[in-house]
Order: structure tokens, then sequence, then C-alpha cells
């Protein structure tokens, strides 16, 4: 597993229009959320566009564990549907 101190090979050198890999995972948004907290640190990035970056990352992560929540409570749902029968 990578740390927060060793980019990605994808990370990109520029931050203006970046391709990224697909952020699907909290494993995912964790890695980008130090990606870019490291780049701010090093200075490579302004603060604000790391804070811009951050709060995006922030949302997402949030969203992806709501979804996964949801997903799961579905499958105990039907699960109980299906020992109710």
């Amino acid at each position: 597993m990578l740390q927060p101190t060793e980019l990605p090979q994808e990370t990109p050198v520029s931050s203006k229009r970046a391709k990224w890999k697909r952020l699907e995972s909290i494993a995912d948004v964790r890695l980008a959320l130090a990606t870019v907290i490291k780049r701010v640190y090093d200075g490579k990035l302004s603060t604000d566009r790391g804070a811009v970056c951050i709060q995006g990352l922030r949302v997402l992560g949030k969203t992806l564990h709501d979804s996964e929540l949801e997903a799961r409570v579905a499958l105990m749902e039907e699960k109980l549907r299906g020992t109710e029968q």
C-alpha cells in the first residue's frame, strides 16, 4: 500500500487539467488526499487550489462511503425478507 510520502505513477506533474486514475474507492480518495496535502506542503500546489481539491475529495469520499452503506443496508434488508418467507 502506498503511503502519503510516495506519489503514485499516475500523479500528474502539472496540476492543471491533470488526468488521474478513477477515484472509485475510499482508498483511492485517501491516496489522492494525501497527494494533495503533500504537494501543498512541498509548495508544488497553492494552498487555495489545495483547499478546493481537499474539499472536493472530502465530499467524494463521503459520497462513496454513504453509497457503500446504502448497498450494505439494501443487502441486509433483502436477506431479512428472505428469512421472513
